[in-house]
C-alpha cells in the first residue's frame, strides 16, 4: 500500500483551502478599511481661542474638546475623573487623569481654569 498519493492529494487540498481562506480574509479586511474610512468621520471641535479659558470643573464634553489635543475620549475621561473624585482643586490636578501627562498639561495650561 502506498500512502504517498493520498497524502499529496490531502496536502494540495489543504493548501488550496488555506489560500482561499487567506484571499477571503484579505478581501474582507480591504472592504472593512474602506467602510471605516468613510462611514464615521468626526469633525474636530473648533479650538478655543488663546484668550478664552475653560473651567474644567463645569465643562461638558463639547467644551472640553475645544482644548487642543483633547478628543472625545479624553474629555469623557476628565468628566469621569471629576465625577468619581470631585472637582479639581488646582489646574495641576488634571494630570491625575489617565491620558494627561506633564507634556500635554504644559501645552494646555494657559487654556484651563478652576473656578
Amino acid at each position: 500500500m502506498s500512502f504517498s498519493g493520498s497524502r499529496s492529494g490531502r496536502y494540495r487540498t489543504t493548501c488550496k483551502a488555506a489560500l482561499l481562506l487567506i484571499a477571503v480574509l484579505a478581501a474582507g479586511c480591504a472592504q472593512s478599511r474602506e467602510n471605516a474610512e468613510t462611514a464615521y468621520k468626526l469633525e474636530p471641535a473648533p479650538a478655543a481661542p488663546s484668550h478664552e479659558t475653560i473651567n474644567i470643573n463645569t465643562a461638558g464634553i463639547d467644551e472640553l474638546r475645544r482644548i487642543p489635543n483633547i478628543g472625545e475620549g479624553l474629555a469623557m475621561e476628565i468628566i469621569r475623573h471629576r465625577n468619581e473624585h470631585g472637582p479639581f482643586r488646582r489646574p495641576e490636578s488634571l494630570m491625575l487623569v489617565r491620558g494627561i501627562g506633564d507634556k500635554r498639561f504644559r501645552e494646555i495650561r494657559h487654556l484651563i481654569r478652576i473656578d
